[in-house]
């Protein structure tokens, strides 16, 4: 029997046991502003998996019934590695002061009600919207995650209640999905502050094509081979997209103090690499669909409890 829960709202079907499911599963009416954007939790026996399953209205006014459609395969088991589940929204510029203002409110409120065992990183990004990474959560233990989040809500009560549909209504779209550290394909891992000391992030964003994995993997080993012949001391993070609609993808993350640090020490690395560089892209690039470079911060402000233990 498979469990779809999406924080309060649930239903069943059963399958045998390998089966590739499909399950439409229909709110009741009035629900589609409270679930646009959320993603179902699956629970299969003892194993917990999970798709990333978007929620939207079809174009239909509140009032009727969206549907949750989910496809994946019945045993699933969770990669070993380094997991995060980030929760994205996306806010219209003429709502960005009044949003961010309202989580900042989240954030007080959860400090006043002493809230443990949800902690995370805000960042945000004119691209990618603003997200909020929740450190070591994955397939495995979403279950266990959906659960303190539920008491998290319950402790900070009505006000709590009151903010959090404050900055719902700012929210024009939100997303959920995971990603796994792939330490192998970064380099200098230790160079890539999650902190107050270096906010400033560049990502680049990565979609490969599925029949190009490998290949792709491999030039990522060159590039760090020629940054360790080098010697060059500035590195990345190297981030797998475990989920969502456009995959083979991965995004690769540096940090720096500000955007003028970024930049400058950016032109020295490019003119330490020299043509080695330009080399370096061809080999990549075949195996490549489509790349996306942004630029963000990460948001002492808008965190909750997990600045100060995650670099």
């Amino acid at each position: 029997e498979l469990t779809f829960t999406d924080f309060g709202r649930s239903s069943a079907i059963t399958a045998e046991p390998g089966q590739r499911l499909t399950a439409r599963i229909q709110a009741a009416a009035g629900d589609i502003e409270s679930l646009v954007g959320w993603a179902a939790r699956v629970e299969v026996s003892d194993n917990l998996v999970i798709e990333n399953v978007r929620v939207s209205d079809g174009g239909l006014n509140v009032g009727s019934s969206p549907d949750f459609l989910v496809s994946l395969p019945a045993a699933a088991q969770q990669p070993e590695g380094e997991w995060y589940a980030v929760y994205a929204d996306r806010v219209a510029s003429s709502n960005l002061l009044e949003y961010e203002e309202t989580i900042r409110e989240v954030v007080a409120v959860f400090e006043e009600a002493d809230v443990t065992g949800v902690p995370w990183i805000a960042i945000s990004t004119l691209e990618l919207g603003h997200s909020y990474v929740f450190p070591g959560i994955g397939y495995d233990n979403f279950a266990e995650f959906g659960a303190s989040w539920e008491a998290a809500v319950a402790a900070v009560g009505e006000r709590g209640a009151a903010v959090f549909d404050s900055s719902d209504r700012l929210v024009e779209s939100r997303d959920m999905y995971f990603i796994q550290l792939r330490p192998e394909l970064s380099y200098l891992p230790e160079d890539v502050a999650i902190s107050a000391d270096e906010p400033y992030r560049q990502y680049l964003q990565l979609f490969v094509h599925p029949s190009g994995v490998e290949e792709f993997e491999t030039s990522v080993g060159t590039w760090i081979e020629t940054f360790e012949e080098l010697g060059i001391e500035h590195g990345w993070l190297t981030y797998q997209y475990m989920t969502g609609q456009d995959l083979p993808a991965y995004l690769m993350v540096e940090s720096a103090a500000s955007e003028l640090d970024y930049h400058t020490w950016s032109a020295e690395v490019e003119e330490r690499l020299g043509e080695r560089g330009w080399d370096l892209w061809v080999e990549a690039i075949p195996s490549i669909r489509r790349l996306n470079q942004t630029s963000g911060w990460v948001r002492p402000d808008m965190s909750y409890g997990a600045l100060a233990d995650s670099e």
